[in-house]
């Protein structure tokens, strides 16, 4: 829920407040989503990227209190915009911008790539050496989807599609009702509706 949107001049972005609904239950570990107790405050207010608005930077802020999970004691709060130790949203809109990026490269992103690795690698930012690390791990699977151009964005987004039907059909007294709203949805077909033209 967003409580309130406002300018960060020191920062020079715009910050959305938000926090989880009221009466959501207990709060849940950020790594195994098990309900837990809450454990204290954690470092108070925290912020995650999110898409651009334009030129501007823009953030979520929230509380970020810790629970005291049973397997992995004090953990950060699990909330719903975003993935354990990530510091941006997970949004369908970046999945889906990254994947048109990723199929629309030319093929000199390669070198780009190998020249921004080789700086990445020299350099003391540490959210870089990081990203470094996380990128060379999984350069080869990189290089292979920027030369054919080949993205699983597509299947993800159409699972991601196909969950929040299934969500959607949720007190359907069959099965029947959910395969025909799929098929409606994503299988291509408009049917002509009464008192309109067939498209």
């Amino acid at each position: 829920m967003i409580e309130q949107v406002f300018f960060d001049e020191d920062a020079d972005c715009l910050v959305a407040a938000v926090r989880a609904r009221k009466g959501a239950g207990k709060l849940r570990c950020g790594i195994c989503a098990r309900r837990c107790g809450r454990y204290d405050r954690g470092e108070g207010l925290r912020r995650w990227r999110t898409l651009d608005l334009g030129v501007m930077k823009a953030f979520l802020e929230a509380e970020a209190p810790r629970v005291n999970c049973p397997e992995h004691g004090p953990t950060v709060v699990q909330v719903p915009w975003a993935r354990h130790g990530a510091g941006h949203t997970r949004t369908r809109v970046f999945d889906d911008q990254v994947a048109w990026l990723v199929t629309h490269t030319s093929k000199s992103a390669v070198t780009e790539l190998d020249a921004w690795l080789s700086w990445a690698r020299r350099c003391r930012i540490p959210s870089f050496v990081d990203l470094y690390y996380k990128i060379v791990a999984h350069r080869d699977t990189i290089i292979n989807t920027l030369k054919y151009g080949l993205s699983n964005g597509l299947i993800e987004s159409t699972n991601t599609k196909l969950r929040l039907i299934t969500r959607m059909a949720y007190g359907f007294k069959s099965t029947d009702n959910l395969i025909a709203l799929c098929l409606l949805d994503m299988g291509g077909y408009c049917p002509p509706l009464p008192g309109r033209q067939a498209a």
